[in-house]
């Protein structure tokens, strides 16, 4: 949000300068209207994000030229828009406190032990931040960090922290041995309950799922030079339609690319090569990822996607 906000910046530098910002785009538009975008915002960029929002209320559903009517007010310097914008800042204040986060302090400090050549001082204060870590990932990520200043004083005692840690988040630095593959498990619950307790879980109404379904589809265009985001997203699109799901090849160093399980016998995984000279079979694997990005965005068209949730009996998808 901070790097949203810092764009949003460059178009006003001055007191007296004025622009309108155009924000494009399935994943910023995911970003801006997720549950806690606009506590992540300064006051007055809330406040101005408030008003934006107030205005496309009033022109949703209508043509093009009603958003350029818009813009023209703001820059042809309409007084009734000068005076409702200015309205919208009068009353924003600042916290005059300094926030920190404890994680950030944690860390700072056992960085500095580090820099005294005290790392078991340093491993135990990022080990109090894993103690009260509860987010998996997060919790990985600490170790990764951990098995940094393990390694200064005992080198097999930091490969054991690392393995661990890739254990819980597969984006991290790999140990040197020990990772084993396990297969995936035979599901006892409906593929429909799984995708339904999956979206309730990641999201609090139903707006925020088909924007993030709409995101999801535009990554599921492939380039050869951006894998790592449509494999990604193929992995997340199978736990959105119930299916349990690996990435061998990412957390493994081998095997599919993506991995489905679909039912309790049927395995389905791909994998995205660069065949230089298969150009046939490439060709083949891309046309099948454009039907299949045709196939989701088709499932997103209007009135589809909002009635099937709303019908939805889970609290979280009410």
């Amino acid at each position: 949000m901070q790097r949203i906000e810092q764009g949003m910046g460059r178009g006003v530098r001055a007191n007296d300068d004025y622009c309108v910002v155009m924000i494009m785009g399935s994943k910023l538009t995911q970003a801006l209207f997720s549950s806690d975008a606009s506590a992540k915002f300064s006051p007055a960029t809330a406040a101005q994000m408030k008003l934006s929002n107030n205005l496309a209320k009033q022109i949703r559903g209508k043509p093009l030229s009603e958003m350029h009517a818009v813009i023209s007010l703001c820059l042809q310097r309409n007084p009734g828009w000068v005076k409702a914008s200015k309205q919208a800042l009068v009353n924003v204040t600042y916290d005059g406190g300094v926030k920190s986060l404890e994680t950030a302090v944690v860390q700072r400090n056992a960085f500095g032990f580090a820099q005294r050549n005290q790392f078991r001082q340093a491993a135990d204060a990022i080990q109090g931040l894993i103690n009260a870590e509860t987010n998996s990932k997060m919790q990985g990520w600490l170790k990764q960090q951990l098995a940094e200043y393990v390694h200064h004083y005992d080198k097999s005692q930091a490969q054991e922290i690392l393995l661990s840690a890739s254990m819980l988040n597969c984006c991290l630095t790999k140990p040197l041995g020990g990772i084993t593959y396990t297969k995936l498990g035979v599901s006892t619950i409906s593929q429909a309950l799984r995708a339904e307790t999956y979206l309730a879980s990641k999201f609090k109404n139903v707006n925020e799922v088909i924007i993030w379904l709409h995101g999801l589809a535009d990554d599921l265009h492939f380039y050869e030079d951006d894998s790592e985001r449509f494999e990604k997203a193929m992995a997340l699109l199978g736990l959105a339609i119930g299916f349990e799901t690996q990435r061998p090849e990412a957390e493994l160093g081998k095997g599919p690319d993506d991995l489905w399980g679909a039912g309790r016998t049927a395995l389905s995984g791909y994998r995205m090569q660069e065949r230089r000279n298969d150009d046939d079979n490439r060709e083949e694997g891309f046309r099948s990822i454009g039907r299949l990005h045709e196939l989701v965005s088709r499932s997103l068209r209007p009135k589809l996607s909002a009635n099937a949730y709303h019908r939805s009996s889970r609290p979280g998808l009410r």
